[in-house]
């Protein structure tokens, strides 16, 4: 049985890793893969269907999904960007239209101005590290999505279908298997920019 140690420093090198190949990818050919990973988006996703999703203002060379979130909005779905809370070291989602402006937080993350509305969503887009066949995702380490989502989960207990993880990264981003603990949440979905793929627990 794999210890906690052995867990956390294998999580360590999976992130070093990924994220020194995830560096060198030039502006152009984050681009490119941020348009193609919206294109199977929506091939994958009817808009009709998502009610309240949530994204992310990306970071370190993350795909981009503010084109995902701006189409959203156009199509009349609700749309939100976290919010840190350095507290409850959990995330809260604030309504975002396209438009509106953001401000850099002390995390160093873009985040929606002044007292937006706090929103639920069903559906949250979540950036990750890395993730494995078994739907497994690897964060930063922070363990702010893994809170987050474990929190909200609580709010759908009765209708847990109606609420989607859905990872969005790029295919080189996929490791054989990860390391995993009781407080990591696992992924419904994974968007790339080659294609989208559903795991079944």
């Amino acid at each position: 049985m794999i210890n906690s140690e052995t867990k956390t420093l294998a999580k360590k090198n999976i992130r070093k890793k990924i994220l020194s190949l995830r560096k060198r990818m030039s502006s152009k050919r984050v681009q490119e893969n941020s348009l193609a990973c919206m294109e199977k988006f929506f091939r994958t996703f009817n808009t009709k269907v998502l009610k309240k999703v949530a994204g992310y203002s990306p970071i370190h060379s993350e795909l981009n999904v503010m084109p995902i979130l701006q189409k959203l909005d156009s199509a009349g779905v609700t749309c939100s960007l976290p919010v840190v809370d350095k507290y409850s070291r959990r995330l809260s989602f604030r309504n975002w239209r396209y438009g509106d402006n953001l401000i850099l937080s002390e995390m160093g993350v873009f985040e929606p101005i002044g007292r937006k509305r706090e929103c639920i969503p069903n559906v949250i887009l979540t950036p990750l590290v890395a993730y494995d066949q078994f739907g497994s995702r690897l964060g930063y380490g922070g363990g702010f999505y893994d809170r987050t989502i474990d929190h909200i989960k609580q709010q759908f207990m009765h209708d847990p279908d109606d609420f989607l993880i859905i990872g969005i990264a790029y295919s080189m981003q996929k490791v054989e298997k990860l390391p995993c603990n009781d407080l990591d949440q696992k992924l419904d979905w994974i968007v790339t920019e080659k294609g989208a793929e559903r795991f079944v627990c």
